[in-house]
């Protein structure tokens, strides 16, 4: 009943999952950029560019590599199942946890800057009393 044809299509189906699921990695990857600070619109036209145009090739490398350069629906469904999957387990996670770590981070930038404003200030004013 279930034959041949019918393992090697759900097999790809489950790859395309896969494949999804790392497309989904890689746009986290990008959403942490994003994070970081390139929030600009030039930048961000750029990354979603770059991305889209990642996607697009590693998609055809693989419908290449797994089915003969034959492109079918359910691998593109598989795809995205395997990327919305990665956005509601880890990737809202990730992006929580990267968003707390990326404000720490910059709190303490912010307060180090404030330090060496306060020093530049403090030496400032020395050498004007000095004169």
């Amino acid at each position: 009943m279930f034959g041949v044809a019918h393992s090697f299509y759900l097999s790809v189906f489950a790859k395309s999952v896969g494949m999804g699921f790392l497309l989904g990695a890689l746009y986290c990857a990008f959403m942490l950029l994003r994070r970081c600070g390139l929030r600009r619109t030039g930048a961000v036209i750029a990354e979603d560019i770059l991305f889209f145009l990642l996607c697009a090739v590693f998609t055809f490398l693989f419908v290449f590599d797994v089915n003969a350069g034959k492109a079918r629906f359910y691998i593109f469904a598989g795809e995205g199942i395997g990327l919305f999957s990665f956005y509601l387990l880890p990737g809202k996670t990730v992006a929580a946890l990267a968003g707390g770590l990326f404000s720490r981070v910059g709190a303490s930038l912010r307060g180090f800057r404030e330090k060496i404003r306060k020093n530049k200030k403090k030496k400032t004013q020395k050498v004007l009393q000095e004169q």
